[in-house]
């Protein structure tokens, strides 16, 4: 039952990982339009130009941050329960360890800017390569996204054929990635962060919601709990950060020692028995 349970935590893993590249709302491409703080709403809908910014998006100074919490995993009517740590940096590297029971280190991810790892702990097997995951790879690179997802900062491919809504507190924002995926994020002007993301692709319905924000000073809100969701399937993943730390204090992250671990040759063959 133990085995079971772990390497049930395990499988789950490769759901996080698509649900979460899904709703990154990001761009195969770093732009420097990618990092702009302010958006000017003609522009955003007949690309008119001249005009002085009349809306703002406030960057929230984060270079880089660990944090640490619990995960739980509705699938298929099943839940599953373990917790992750964290640490980022700012469009370089992304290390997220997943523990299953007992505190068992069941899985690991690490991400830079010339390769992405996953590693499987438990069943002693990694899988190696430069794009992301198989089918997905036109959601990388992983370490900008991920750093925007944790931070609840603004996502947007570009600042082409955007369409913006304004709404009391709220600023809408809907956009056709290059991919067909519609994406449309919610930002409230008062938290100065995205509180939540749809995205409409092919046949499938993804939404992220955060919740419970904690002001970091200079910092900005960051976000205390984060649901993801496969509305068409009712699976949930849900994220409860217990704090942030080393915000702007880590300077590296050290990659993974591989040697004790099997390569295989796709993700699929990672999570298989």
């Amino acid at each position: 039952m133990i085995k079971l349970k772990i390497l049930q935590t395990v499988k789950f893993l490769s759901f996080f990982l698509v649900a979460i590249f899904f709703l990154a709302c990001s761009s195969t491409k770093v732009q420097n339009k990618y990092e702009q703080t302010h958006i000017e709403k003609d522009t955003l809908n007949n690309e008119q130009n001249g005009k002085e910014p009349n809306i703002e998006i406030k960057s929230k100074n984060i270079e880089s941050f660990e944090c640490n919490g619990q995960i739980s995993l509705l699938l298929n009517g099943e839940e599953l329960k373990g917790s992750f740590e964290i640490q980022s940096i700012k469009n370089r590297i992304f290390l997220l360890d997943i523990f299953g029971p007992f505190g068992i280190n069941v899985a690991r991810i690490y991400s830079d800017t010339l390769t992405n790892v996953f590693c499987n702990i438990w069943q002693g097997k990694y899988y190696k390569n430069k794009e992301g995951i198989e089918n997905f790879e036109f959601l990388s690179p992983m370490p900008q996204i991920f750093f925007k997802i944790f931070t609840a900062e603004p996502f947007l491919q570009n600042f082409d054929n955007i369409q913006v809504t304004e709404n009391q507190d709220t600023l809408s924002f809907n956009q056709l990635l290059d991919n067909n995926a519609n994406v449309h994020c919610f930002y409230l002007n008062s938290l100065s962060s995205i509180i939540k993301i749809i995205v409409n692709y092919k046949i499938n319905n993804y939404q992220i919601i955060y919740n419970n924000f904690a002001n970091y000073g200079n910092y900005g809100n960051l976000p205390l709990n984060i649901v993801i969701q496969d509305v068409v399937k009712n699976d949930k993943i849900t994220l409860q950060i217990e704090s942030f730390d080393k915000i702007n204090a880590i300077n590296e992250i050290k990659s993974i020692n591989l040697t004790k671990y099997k390569e295989v040759s796709n993700f699929n063959e990672l999570f298989s028995n």
